[in-house]
């Protein structure tokens, strides 16, 4: 275990650097879509796609052997990409591909995500996962490295039991 958590802390690092020393396009429409006009679609879908996580991962919980159980391991998790998230978007202050803050690194939406694989089966989660993260770049809130480390952190955070 002890292995697992010192590369995912490596991982989450390199994710980090500036998108300019990543080769991401720093100038310009840096964003995977030029249809700007989609970004408000993409970020509304990407949202509304992290609370069909939530809410099959709670149908889940409700529904197993020790249901008190298992929706305190569904809050644990949650807590665990949502807290992490938080404290790490205010300490790196990264900004935003559309430039409407500082809170770009790493993916909250992603992380929540990844976060019910833990109670999801994986089949659902993973193509869900995914999803969120392309939405959330296409949106103009992330750069993939951002997408990329909160589907890391999410995915560690599914092994809380």
């Amino acid at each position: 275990m002890a292995k697992f958590a010192g590369g995912v802390l490596i991982a989450v690092s390199l994710l980090g650097a500036p998108p300019a020393a990543l080769g991401q396009p720093v100038a310009g429409d840096r964003l995977i879509t030029p249809w700007t006009s989609h970004r408000p679609a993409a970020d509304r879908a990407s949202t509304e796609l992290v609370i069909v996580a939530i809410a099959i991962d709670t149908w889940h919980a409700a529904h197993a052997s020790d249901p008190k159980r298992a929706l305190w391991l569904e809050a644990a998790r949650q807590g665990c990409a949502q807290g992490s998230s938080q404290l790490v978007k205010r300490v790196i202050t990264r900004t935003r591909p559309d430039g409407s803050d500082r809170q770009s690194f790493w993916s909250a939406h992603t992380a929540t995500t990844a976060a019910t694989i833990g109670g999801v089966r994986v089949a659902i989660s993973v193509p869900l996962t995914i999803g969120v993260g392309y939405l959330r770049i296409a949106a103009g809130k992330h750069w993939l490295t951002d997408t990329l480390a909160g589907g890391v952190v999410g995915y560690a955070c599914s092994f809380v039991r």
